[in-house]
């Protein structure tokens, strides 16, 4: 009867030591709200495997948490934290490769709406890039077509003169740690809308556009410190971010978040 009892205390003793030893792998999260990222469009429109067509998204319940893979190996589309939904090559909800979902339409050098969600801040920017080459897709095709920043329409944050790809995110309000007054279909978070100019020279019926969020709570990127920073928004002073940044979200600092958004660009 003891033993029984001292080997249960001692499995729940080391489980307990192991879950808190254990560091958790995804501290921030955010998302691609409008125009839908296919994580975000997966999250709303999709279907349990077996249960949709082939024209549904496999359905998906970590829609924020796509800071795996690695852009160097093609994985520029994001990857689930559970490793389980990679959306550079996305299922339909009979487990095949889903077909074209385009979400926005627009011409080409147009100043175009990317609105995000934070459902953990941890500071820092994010960056939207373009690629024409819809079916392969790689981290060099989106590097040659960034947008560039335009407007932080909500919070007013600054262009920055020497990274203007950069939309930089204002600090928590609160929202990014629990239902807020931006819940978005049972999600929760603090949202951003800014405006980014469309790159001249890439347009086609299928088009990716990029959104890459950078954390900005572990280290300090390149140009924070000349960056007009609002009063109350500088980060904290910390070590220097590594340049350029790691090619995977989440195993090195800072960590990062991709997803990618289906869209059509007019000559």
């Amino acid at each position: 009867m003891h033993s029984t009892v001292d080997k249960q205390a001692m499995t729940r003793f080391l489980l307990v030591s192991f879950l808190t030893a254990v560091p958790s792998v995804v501290n921030a999260h955010g998302y691609a709200s409008s125009p839908r990222s296919r994580n975000w469009v997966a999250h709303q429109d999709g279907k349990a495997l077996g249960a949709g067509s082939e024209t549904d998204p496999l359905e998906e319940h970590c829609h924020h948490c796509l800071n795996q893979g690695d852009t160097a190996l093609g994985d520029v589309c994001g990857i689930t934290n559970a490793g389980s939904n990679d959306y550079t090559h996305p299922k339909n909800a009979l487990g095949g490769f889903l077909g074209p979902n385009v979400q926005a339409q627009y011409v080409e050098g147009e100043t175009i709406i990317i609105e995000s969600v934070l459902t953990s801040h941890h500071q820092g920017h994010q960056v939207v890039k373009a690629c024409p080459d819809f079916f392969n897709p790689t981290q060099a095709c989106f590097d040659a077509h960034p947008l560039e920043f335009v407007e932080d329409m909500w919070y007013g944050a600054p262009k920055d003169v020497n990274y203007p790809e950069r939309g930089y995110f204002a600090p928590n309000n609160g929202d990014a740690e629990g239902p807020g007054s931006y819940a978005l279909d049972q999600s929760w978070g603090m949202a951003f809308k800014m405006k980014f100019k469309l790159p001249e020279g890439v347009n086609g019926q299928y088009v990716l556009l990029q959104w890459h969020y950078v954390t900005g709570n572990s280290c300090r990127h390149p140009g924070y410190d000349a960056y007009p920073w609002p009063p109350g928004w500088e980060p904290d002073n910390m070590g220097p971010c590594p340049d350029p940044l790691p090619t995977n979200g989440a195993n090195v600092p800072p960590e990062q978040f991709w997803n990618c958004i289906e869209v059509t660009i007019l000559p």
